[in-house]
This record gives structure tokens, C-alpha cells and sequence, in this order.
């Protein structure tokens, strides 16, 4: 008797902490945001959830994993001079121990390994052939991709079962966010005075809570939520995050549909929040950079020419990209190598724009790109970027619920926060939660 006591102290003291942490997340969701009213407060609040984290350790993994990925996508790593950013020291804090639980936790699969190393050394002896072409910055990235790239194809099933999430209570947290962004807006909010409403890396996570619903099957809080995530990312100035956010979905819901499901409602819905999200009233919508670039491309008189004019940047880093051999447009030309712009086709970017630095405009030779297929596929080719889609995409039309959940959310990872470093470890964390679903039944 004594001992079924000791245990059933044991478990609600577990319970009790659970509930504790997952208050404390739900707290931290909802001051995190508040770039305005708590300026100078708001960027340190995400240590509250790396302590919770590890006030659970080993007692919950899923929702310690959890609170890493929300302490993650809670600091904030570019403010744009206009919002505090959370100091250097806190995020690598971060960054640093979530690097160091992918190790700490890694058994690796001996055939995996094999097949990945001989993929890195293809890689590294076309760096060495370029290596007039690498810029040191460059390459330290990509050496980190290639160790996250690393540990999310070679760690055995195994280990990947540690990473599982609590993707409900993160689906939730994320939904606070959501609220106390447009609670924000509402109150104090100006874009005349403050430009973008947020300029951080990980941004995209946003869109959690209407994935977790239309997966669980409840159409009516997907709707709302869409409505509304829609409009904060009006407010957020990207494009990306929403394209790449319908692009998800419709591969979702487009073979559901064609089997006679009931999802076919939601395809209309979704087409109802893209006719608001470019209607919405009570705002000029032509100041916003996603409505306008979309305005000014219709007077494009063709398919090329209307890309050329929805994002003129993006257009010439595809064409730098074609412009090379057959061979390298499919295996990349290796590690911290770029494009040498031989043809001027960069040349409509000024030193007064930030999409490339002053380096690269003065030399020609270019680096960083802002999409995934540029800029991982001049260094890596689009054969890496096909398969990391063709995977992602299996895995959204094969599977249901939980799994469907986090393999959109992988996409919207690998195509919208690729560039930081919080990006890449947050895509990390999202792949390792995926495999984990994939090979447990154990997840939230």
C-alpha cells in the first residue's frame, strides 16, 4: 500500500508539472508577441519555456520538445531596427542546447551514414573545384545544413521515437500567438509607423493552428482560423508564408477532394480566404508589398513576364541559376560556392535594396538567394531539392491527422525559414517530429 502511494504521489506530481509548464507556455505565447506595449521585455520571454522544458526533461519528452520549439520560435533573431531582438547569449543558449540534445540523443543507422557520406564527399570535391567561387560565411551554413541535413537522415528509428511532440498543446500555444497578434493590431498596431508587424525568421509557425485543424477534420475552426491567420500575415509583409501556406494545402485537400471527401468543402473555403485576403477592407490594400507585387504583375502580357514582374529579384536569381551546366543545375556545384552574374541579369538590384549586400553587387558573384530551390540548389541541385519534395509530398497525401500535420508544417519549414540559423535548427526539430510520427503511434 505504501508503495502504490509513493507512486501515485510520483504521478501527480508528473501531472502537476505537466500542467505547470504547459500554463507557462500558454503565458509566454502570449507576451511573447507584444513588440509594442512590452518593447524591451518581450524579446527575453522566451527563456520561460527553455526553463520549463527543463523542468521536464525526461518526465514528458514530448512536451519538453515542445517548449524547445515554442522557446525557439519565441526569440527573436531580426527586429529590423525597429523591435528589440532577444540577445545573442539567450538564443544561442537555445541553439546550442537543442544542438547539443540532437547529438546527446543520436544512435545513427551504419547504411544511412554510408549513403550520406559519399553524398558529402560528391559535394566537397565540387567545392574544391570551385574554389575560387566560395565565400567562407557561405560555407560555414552550409556545413551546418550538412550536419542537421546529417542528423535528421541518418539517426536510427530509434532515437528519432525521443523527438516526439505534443502537437496539440503547441497547435494551442501557437493559437494564443495568433490572438495576441491581433489584439496587438487592434490596440496599437500602425504600419504607417511601424512598417511590418513582425520581421522574425520563424514567422511561419503561425499557421500551426489551421493545419492541426483541417488535418483533425474540424472545418469550421480551420475557416475561422485561416481568416484570421491570413490577415496577420497581411500584416507580416511576406509572400512566401502564404503561397507556400496554399500551395501545402491544396496539395492536401486537392486527393481527398477526388476521392469524395469531405474536405471538399474546405477547398471552397480555402478560395473564400484568398478572395478576403486580397479584398479585405478598412485598409489600402495596394500598400501592402503581397497585394501590389500580385497588381503589378497582371500587366504582365505572359507567363514569364508576369513572374518577372511578381517579384523581379526572384525572377533573375532562377535565370543565374539555369544559366549554368546541365550538371550543375542537378548536383549543385558544392558547398559556399555561388553564380558568377555573367550577363548582368542582376544588375536591376541598387546597393540601396537588402536583398544582396554590396560585396556581391560590386563583384558579381552571388551567395545568398531567397528561395530554397536558388539557394540550396546552386550548392546542393535541384535533384536534393525534388527529393526533399517529393518526400514532403508523399507524406501530406499519404497520411492523416498528427503525421499530415507535421509533414505540412515541414514544408512550410524547409520553404520559408531555411535562411537563419533558428530556421534551420526549428526545420530540424520539425523533420525529427516527423519521423518520429512516422515510426511511433506515441506522439500528442
Amino acid at each position: 500500500m505504501r508503495l502504490i502511494s509513493i507512486q501515485d504521489r510520483r504521478n501527480k506530481f508528473e501531472f502537476s508539472t505537466s500542467q505547470l509548464a504547459k500554463f507557462a507556455g500558454y503565458a509566454s505565447a502570449l507576451i511573447g508577441v507584444q513588440r509594442i506595449l512590452l518593447n524591451d521585455f518581450y524579446s527575453l520571454v522566451c527563456i520561460v519555456p527553455y526553463l520549463a522544458a527543463f523542468m521536464l526533461n525526461k518526465k514528458d519528452l514530448a512536451l519538453r520538445n515542445s517548449m524547445l520549439i515554442l522557446a525557439l520560435y519565441l526569440s527573436v533573431d531580426q527586429g529590423a531596427e525597429t523591435y528589440s531582438e532577444t540577445p545573442a547569449p539567450i538564443r544561442y543558449l537555445i541553439y546550442l542546447t537543442i544542438l547539443y540534445i540532437f547529438v546527446n540523443e543520436m544512435r545513427f543507422s551504419l547504411e544511412k551514414l554510408k549513403i550520406f557520406l559519399f553524398c558529402i564527399f560528391v559535394w566537397l570535391v565540387l567545392a574544391i573545384l570551385n574554389l575560387e567561387f566560395i565565400n567562407y560565411d557561405t560555407l560555414l551554413k552550409d556545413l551546418l545544413i550538412l550536419f542537421l541535413v546529417g542528423i535528421v537522415t541518418v539517426m536510427s528509428d530509434d532515437s528519432v521515437r525521443l523527438f516526439r511532440i505534443d502537437l496539440q498543446f503547441l497547435a494551442y500555444a501557437i493559437l494564443v500567438v495568433l490572438f495576441a497578434e491581433l489584439l496587438q493590431i487592434a490596440t496599437v498596431f500602425d504600419y504607417r509607423i511601424y512598417g511590418y508587424l513582425s520581421y522574425d525568421s520563424t514567422k511561419f509557425l503561425l499557421v500551426l493552428p489551421a493545419v492541426y485543424f483541417i488535418c483533425e477534420g474540424r472545418t469550421l475552426a480551420f475557416v475561422v482560423s485561416t481568416f484570421l491567420i491570413g490577415y496577420v500575415l497581411l500584416l507580416y509583409g511576406t509572400r512566401m508564408i502564404p503561397l507556400a501556406f496554399l500551395t501545402a494545402l491544396l496539395v492536401y485537400l486537392i486527393p481527398r477532394a477526388g476521392n469524395g471527401n469531405k474536405h471538399a468543402f474546405a477547398i471552397l473555403a480555402l478560395f473564400v480566404s484568398v478572395i478576403w485576403f486580397f479584398t479585405v477592407n478598412l485598409i489600402e490594400i495596394s500598400e501592402f508589398k503581397l497585394i501590389s507585387s500580385f497588381v503589378r504583375a497582371l500587366d504582365g502580357s505572359s507567363i514569364s513576364a508576369f513572374f518577372r514582374l511578381l517579384d523581379p529579384i526572384r525572377y533573375g536569381e532562377l535565370e543565374l541559376l539555369f544559366s549554368r551546366s546541365f550538371f550543375e543545375i542537378l548536383v549543385g556545384s558544392g558547398p559556399g560556392t555561388g553564380i558568377v552574374d555573367q550577363t548582368g541579369i542582376m544588375s536591376l538590384v541598387s546597393v540601396h535594396q537588402t536583398a544582396f549586400d554590396e560585396q556581391e553587387l560590386r563583384s558579381g558573384i552571388f551567395f545568398g538567394f531567397h528561395d530554397i530551390w536558388t539557394d540550396f540548389g546552386v550548392r546542393f541541385g535541384l535533384i536534393a531539392v525534388f527529393l526533399i519534395y517529393a518526400y514532403l509530398t508523399k507524406q501530406i497525401v499519404s497520411n492523416k491527422n498528427n503525421k499530415c500535420t507535421i509533414s505540412i508544417m515541414a514544408f512550410m519549414a524547409v520553404t520559408c525559414a531555411f535562411f537563419s540559423t533558428s530556421g534551420l535548427i526549428l526545420c530540424t526539430y520539425i523533420f525529427l517530429a516527423l519521423r518520429s510520427s512516422l515510426t511511433s503511434d506515441e506522439i500528442g
